[in-house]
């Protein structure tokens, strides 16, 4: 069967979404910022013709909240007609299209949306970019209610339009409700408790307790080729020691014969170590999976992006986020039903206490 296929023309500005694409394209140098000339090289087409590139640069967009986002890699190649966004070449940036209903939507690592493009004629997907020149945001606004709120040391924007509307301010405008979170309200919200100057523990007697620590990978390697060294501090004499190693499985055994050398000395015999997450194994750890019945903390935890209702959250508590950051830790959701911690965190039912537990493979070994 032939299906006849129209050819449909791309107006300037315009740019089509195309999967077979090998790199992001353009015939449009206002379009680029900063074009590296020295980039040289040919594209083939379908159709075996060739054209040749004359360099490479980067495409400003303007999103929604005139925040700016950039697509980079992107090749100029003067005799093109049209300009091409490679979605293989942001999928293999981390970012995720997904075409449904006539739209292809492209979302960015943040899942943020980037690009929303309708289907038109011949099944092309197009989109027409708000192109930008590259600006501080931070140094120029074009807002008045985001310059009110930086002129008051970035007071809520709640107090910002209480002072206008009672005009309890000469020369403050009318301040609208802004829907978005002001970054540096939110990170300079963020807290943790200060470190103690006084430790509340100290060990009595040498190697009653001591602390060790593996550092690196340290580039560039020492003299001798190590790329790690291993701390050991005595908690009651403050005594160290200092190892430097070249692989991080060497750890291990290093710590061994410092113990016993520490021993020998000492007379005593080492009752306790502290150390974070098992470094002296050389192991990596393993990856789990957590399963959660709220959808907001897998948002939280999957998400780098601090929310609004989150800014409080004291920041040793980002633990789970950094594990799902490092590909440690796999979130997914499970349903409330089938959550089995709630039989260890909340009181329940006799049926669902006994659902519960036949789950967890809990036997009942007392017989009235």
């Amino acid at each position: 069967m032939e299906e006849k296929v129209m050819p449909v023309d791309v107006p300037d500005g315009v740019w089509v979404l195309d999967t077979g694409a090998s790199n992001h394209m353009t015939g449009m140098p206002s379009a680029l910022t900063q074009i590296d000339t020295s980039v040289r090289g040919t594209v083939k087409f379908g159709d075996g013709s060739s054209v040749r590139i004359r360099g490479m640069g980067s495409v400003v967009m303007q999103d929604r909240f005139e925040g700016h986002k950039v697509l980079t890699e992107v090749y100029y190649i003067p005799e093109l007609r049209s300009n091409i966004v490679s979605l293989g070449q942001l999928e293999e940036k981390g970012f995720k299209y997904v075409g449904e209903k006539g739209r292809l939507c492209v979302y960015d690592q943040e899942h943020t949306l980037l690009i929303s493009a309708p289907r038109v004629g011949n099944r092309l997907y197009l989109a027409k970019f708000g192109l930008t020149p590259p600006v501080c945001l931070l140094a120029q606004s074009d807002d008045k209610s985001w310059n009110w709120h930086a002129r008051f040391g970035h007071l809520n924007f709640r107090s910002l339009s209480n002072l206008s509307d009672k005009s309890m301010v000469e020369g403050l405008p009318s301040i609208r409700k802004v829907d978005r979170v002001c970054d540096g309200c939110v990170l300079g919200k963020q807290h943790r408790k200060p470190f103690p100057q006084v430790s509340s523990f100290r060990a009595e007697k040498v190697l009653d307790l001591v602390h060790a620590d593996l550092c690196g990978q340290i580039t560039p390697k020492s003299i001798g080729g190590a790329s790690y060294f291993l701390l050991v501090v005595d908690d009651h004499s403050r005594y160290m020691w200092v190892e430097m190693l070249k692989t991080k499985d060497q750890a291990l055994e290093c710590f061994k014969r410092i113990t016993l050398r520490a021993e020998n000395e000492s007379g005593g015999k080492l009752k306790a170590i502290r150390t974070d997450r098992g470094d002296l194994t050389g192991q990596k750890m393993q990856k789990f999976r957590l399963l959660m019945d709220r959808k907001s903390a897998i948002e939280l935890s999957k998400n780098p992006v601090y929310h609004e209702r989150s800014k409080h959250i004291d920041t040793r508590y980002h633990y789970i986020r950094e594990c799902v950051s490092n590909g440690i830790a796999e979130v997914d959701h499970v349903s409330t039903d089938r959550q089995l911690a709630d039989i260890l965190t909340k009181p329940l039912g006799r049926i669902k206490f006994l659902e519960m537990r036949q789950l967890l493979g809990v036997s009942d070994v007392c017989h009235d």
